[in-house]
């Protein structure tokens, strides 16, 4: 494969930077475990990648090495398989551009790049694009910056903040009161996690729908041993509440899939007939659940809980009805629309120069 093929061309460079004097391709291949004519082979690649390698005879064996100049000018403390990894990482931090996490990281790996030569950039590029997150749905955080921004002091400072939030429910905006513990990332979408004093409770906050932040000069103290990695625990997606356990059944064509994945740590996966599976869950049953099981129609049905199978089933007719009368419409739009009546309107005429015809008498013989 591409990938191993460019992690095993890095541990020769990293093998030669190592040696002052160079080293042999048998010597390579016995330390790296592999074939004299793969480490030829991945040589040949690194000399027209840029890389200024030599040879020199050293009786009936080859040694070979990198120029000095270049040797001593290159320091490269990660592997090849770190900095894809830091490339991946870039990758994924996509959605927060503009931010100060993005770009804090961009800064970093700008740093790191400065410090590497020419030919070892282009030689990561081109490893880079053997490893893409091909990214999804999020949102854009570009002009939310500077909200961001002093979020992330707030959290840091242990500092009280206040902003309007706009409930997604009602669509009106209240003015919050929050001690910030955290902020984390899920399907794109920022939240900050804290204790909001007007409802009492520990809640997390959509940051879409934060606005008019300020700091407070009031200072808190998070809660002992308080992680929002704990906080998170057991819940699916963003949103907690007292987990129940959700029995589902995924017909065959969708099991194949569900069985490749984890989809939550709780989950336990049976076997059923004809290729079928249940995959049963420990979760809060939330509208984010319902909205996933949606996403698998037709091939999921709730067996439990009776709540969340009776929102799907109405979630199914809601939709249903809206396909019945959206197709109603255009059978009327087909039946009395413009097209209808102009259709119609020769037959009518015809019909009506049929009525008028007098009848012809006998013929004369």
């Amino acid at each position: 494969m591409r990938g191993d093929r460019l992690a095993r061309q890095w541990l020769i460079l990293q093998m030669l930077l190592k040696h002052r004097r160079g080293i042999t391709a048998a010597d390579l291949a016995k330390e790296l475990g592999w074939t004299v004519r793969s480490i030829y082979r991945d040589l040949d690649s690194l000399q027209k990648a840029g890389f200024p390698l030599y040879t020199e005879r050293e009786g009936r064996n080859s040694r070979w090495a990198l120029v000095d100049g270049f040797r001593h000018a290159t320091s490269i403390p990660f592997t090849s398989a770190e900095l894809m990894a830091l490339g991946i990482a870039q990758g994924l931090m996509r959605p927060l551009d503009g931010t100060v996490f993005a770009e804090a990281l961009d800064d970093a790996l700008a740093k790191i790049r400065a410090t590497l030569p020419e030919p070892v950039l282009a030689y990561l590029d081109d490893a880079r694009d053997s490893f893409v997150h091909a990214g999804g749905p999020s949102h854009d955080y570009g002009g939310m910056s500077a909200v961001v921004r002093l979020l992330k002091k707030a959290v840091e400072a242990r500092q009280t903040v206040e902003f309007n939030y706009r409930s997604f429910s009602s669509g009106s905006d209240m003015r919050r009161s929050v001690d910030p513990y955290g902020i984390f990332l899920n399907d794109g979408v920022l939240y900050l996690v804290g204790r909001c004093h007007v409802r009492g409770d520990t809640r997390n906050f959509v940051v879409d729908r934060i606005r008019l932040p300020s700091l407070t000069a009031d200072r808190f103290r998070r809660p002992p041993g308080f992680s929002v990695k704990q906080h998170m625990q057991g819940s699916f997606g963003a949103f907690r509440g007292p987990a129940e356990e959700v029995d589902l059944l995924f017909d065959p064509p969708a099991a194949r899939y569900i069985k490749e994945c984890t989809w939550h740590p709780t989950q336990e996966l049976e076997e059923a007939q004809y290729g079928a599976c249940r995959l049963k869950l420990h979760v809060p049953v939330s509208e984010e659940i319902a909205r996933w099981i949606l996403s698998w129609t037709p091939h999921c049905e709730v067996l439990a809980p009776a709540s969340l199978r009776e929102k799907v089933e109405q979630a199914h007719h809601t939709s249903w009805a809206r396909y019945q009368a959206g197709r109603i419409k255009k059978t009327k739009q087909r039946n009395t629309g413009p097209t209808a009546a102009k259709a119609a309107g020769p037959i009518k005429k015809i019909r009506k120069r049929r009525k008028s015809r007098k009848p012809s008498g006998p013929p004369e013989g």
